[in-house]
């Protein structure tokens, strides 16, 4: 009966896969997981099918980006490992006709409520318990079905019902029912191992030859720190990161080692619950102590030069623009890094006075082209990239990028389809977080207003509808 092969799809942590993989290894489940395909390289389910010796491959958009090409692909691989019966466990994108017809009625699909309530394209994962615990009923359950094409509409297997407590989360109610969602990680404690710098946001530590990165769920805004933190918020950071780092590696190298827990030095095993998701293994480089920024459209403190100077950072534009306009050629934009207070504005000329002036060329060269290649890609997810900053590092003479690259906290993420000029724009990032904050009476000095409930409910709405938008 251990012949039947299940294929597995999945885009996140892979819990649902691991409980298949545990029930199939008690002999609960008279079957065998033959291989498990993911649209996010760098997945906690990818990693677990590894660790379990299954075949696991990253298929998505990315490595097959030609029209119909991904769909191809996914039916291909599941044919070359002997697939009976496709498992959908908590896979993020809709199956393309191709393996639908090769894989008709032997397509299940693992939702996290029971339909057809709280189904429907966009509800998967959080969305879903969240939306359970808003309206206030007081069972919920999980439902495996068919999948037919469409968005949980297929028949229903099988239902199992469960009693919703929604007041183990009250703080959050926007995250009730996803506890990892609902636990805020402001600072890290890891025993024993030398903490290397703490940052307004990640806390690092000191491997020797290699870094550990902890993206925890501290916001900053004016450069400062707030008090309360925004749940989830690390983990969104690390993903996305994670995400550009590979898609842009074709542009220029990165620090990052690995991604995954399972790798990492064997005294970090113990705080596994402090890191998973939200962590990186990086090599050690020489950082060059300036933000590297890139401004595609004149807004936040570039708006601001403009309107006094007529320039942004001593570059010189045009007279007449308007707020949120898009720059006729994006422009480099360096700062001061600063660690705890704030960063500054400076011009190109200011810069070759921190760093020598080939270095300072190369990393006006690099920004540029990499900014814009991220913003042709996300305006094809329909998001506009308005401004982004990166920060780079030297290893054996080689520019490479560090830290964190286009996530919410480093970017301005605008709506292509709401965009309007000749105003300030809804962003997808920290801008609603300062926005808030400039209307207190707050001098924009330590310490920082905690944030109501409301603003860190829909903070962490804005960071996972951009990672949704831009990595689905």
């Amino acid at each position: 009966m251990l012949s039947t092969a299940w294929g597995v799809l999945a885009s996140a942590g892979g819990t649902n896969l691991q409980a298949i993989l545990d029930r199939s290894a008690s002999g609960r489940l008279p079957a065998r997981v033959g291989v498990v395909i993911g649209n996010n390289s760098r997945s906690g389910a990818l990693a677990r099918a590894r660790l379990s010796g299954i075949p696991a491959f990253h298929l998505s958009g990315v490595t097959h980006p030609r029209p119909g090409a991904l769909d191809r692909a996914i039916t291909e691989t599941l044919r070359s490992h002997g697939v009976d019966l496709l498992v959908l466990a908590g896979y993020m994108k809709k199956l393309g006709p191709v393996t639908l017809e090769n894989y008709k009625d032997r397509i299940v699909n693992i939702h996290p409520a029971l339909l057809p309530a709280f189904g429907g394209k966009g509800m998967y994962g959080h969305r879903v318990h969240e939306a359970v615990v808003r309206s206030g009923v007081e069972v919920s359950g999980a439902t495996v079905h068919l999948v037919d094409g469409e968005y949980d509409t297929g028949p229903v297997i099988l239902q199992r019902r469960v009693r919703v407590c929604a007041r183990r989360f009250a703080r959050f109610p926007r995250t009730q029912g996803c506890a990892s969602m609902a636990m805020v990680l402001t600072e890290t404690r890891l025993d024993g191992v030398p903490l290397f710098a703490r940052g307004k946001v990640r806390d690092v530590y000191d491997l020797g030859d290699r870094l550990l990165i902890v993206a925890t769920d501290r916001i900053s805004a004016f450069d400062c720190v707030a008090p309360n933190g925004i749940p989830g918020k690390g983990a969104i950071l690390t993903e996305m990161s994670l995400f550009w780092f590979e898609k842009l590696a074709h542009l220029v190298a990165h620090h990052l080692i690995t991604a995954s827990v399972d790798e990492y030095p064997s005294e970090l095993q113990a705080y596994r619950e402090q890191l998973e998701s939200r962590s990186m293994l990086v090599m050690k480089a020489d950082r060059v102590d300036i933000e590297c920024v890139a401004r595609g459209y004149l807004a936040g403190s570039g708006w601001k030069d403009y309107t006094e100077t007529g320039a942004v950072c001593g570059v010189q534009l045009p007279d007449g623009l308007e707020e949120s306009g898009r720059l006729d050629r994006p422009i480099f934009t360096p700062a001061t890094k600063a660690v705890t207070g704030h960063d500054e504005n400076i011009s190109f000329e200011q810069m070759c006075n921190v760093v020598e002036p080939g270095l300072a060329s190369r990393l006006r060269d690099l920004t540029l082209e990499i900014y814009a290649a991220a913003r042709t890609f996300a305006e094809g997810k329909g998001i506009l990239i308005a401004d982004t900053k990166f920060e780079f590092g030297l290893r054996d003479g080689e520019v490479i990028l560090i830290d964190e690259i286009l996530s919410p906290d480093s970017s301005r993420f605008w709506d292509r389809e709401l965009y309007a000029p000749g105003r300030s724009q809804d962003s997808f990032d920290k801008q609603f977080v300062r926005d808030y904050l400039e209307t207190l009476d707050w001098d924009k000095t330590p310490p920082a207003p905690e944030l109501p409930d409301e603003i860190v409910e829909k903070t962490l709405d804005k960071y996972r509808d951009v990672r949704d938008r831009l990595l689905g």
